[in-house]
């Protein structure tokens, strides 16, 4: 079964209340991750709702350690992979849900993603999002990336900020 050995790694409800999302993955790595994850939704508002099958599944090529929806745009969902790449999935799209993808590169994060956080912004551009993605890794790194909006493509606006050890 494709889920063996698999853990719930994190839950995540959406605003709105409807949806959950759980990520699948391990904890026991050494080195980067070598096998495929899954996050699983479910949409308890849906006719056909079934407790013991999600409504859909979204397949990784790393384990996905953390989730986040976006607080003001329940189809957005952010997760955090063990090997350091970020995804923004937009739930409202059918069968073709990924909307971003960060690389690894000496830019965005090489190491297992902790933490998620949308946090708010003062910008009163109608062009943007007020909304902004905080990632923080392993790697002692904190990046924060903005969506922009009406097309919600993701920009290549982000910064890094490195945490040094003493």
């Amino acid at each position: 079964e494709r889920e063996e050995h698999l853990e719930i790694t994190d839950l995540a409800w959406n605003s709105s209340g409807f949806i959950l999302a759980a990520s699948l993955g391990r904890y026991d790595h050494e080195g980067m991750c070598q096998h495929n994850s899954f996050v699983y939704v479910w949409n308890i508002n849906r006719r056909d709702f079934k407790t013991d099958a999600p409504t859909f599944t979204i397949e990784t090529n790393s384990c996905i350690m953390c989730l986040e929806f976006h607080p003001a745009s329940p189809s957005l969902l952010a997760g955090g992979s063990y090997d350091g790449e970020i995804f923004i999935w937009d739930l409202s799209k059918q069968g073709e849900y990924l909307l971003f993808s960060s690389k690894i590169d000496e830019y965005f994060h090489r190491e297992c993603i902790t933490q998620l956080l949308w946090i708010e912004t003062n910008v009163q551009n109608t062009n943007r999002d007020p909304y902004n993605l905080l990632s923080v890794s392993t790697d002692g790194k904190l990046s924060l990336i903005h969506i922009s909006e009406p097309t919600r493509q993701a920009e290549i606006s982000y910064a890094v900020f490195c945490l040094k050890k003493k």
